[in-house]
């Protein structure tokens, strides 16, 4: 890879409550910053959060794919809301130019 035109590169995991779009939640957020020969940034921290799911979710989550992460985030995760704004805050601290991205 030459160059990501100031852009940055990232790789990206979501983990949900379960497969069906618009039923099962989100329950965790990690991205990873990658340099441009394709390692993980030294320069950039990742970013990663858990959310804390409600009674709703719980019971609608696919326990087969979420094993035990459904309870550590009850325990450790935050609200939607608040990891919204935590995810923007990391986003602004990294300072990108007018029109660039995490592709």
């Amino acid at each position: 890879m030459k160059h990501l035109n100031s852009n940055i590169l990232c790789a990206i995991a979501i983990r949900t409550t379960g497969s069906v779009a618009g039923k099962h939640k989100m329950l965790e957020i990690a991205i990873i910053p990658i340099s441009k020969d394709c390692k993980v940034s030294k320069e950039i921290l990742p970013f990663n959060i858990l959310f804390r799911p409600d009674e709703i979710d719980i019971k609608r989550a696919e326990y087969s794919l979420v094993n035990d992460l459904v309870f550590k985030c009850m325990e450790q995760g935050c609200e939607y809301n608040d990891g919204a704004e935590m995810l923007e805050a990391w986003i602004r601290k990294l300072r990108l130019r007018e029109y660039k991205k995490i592709m």
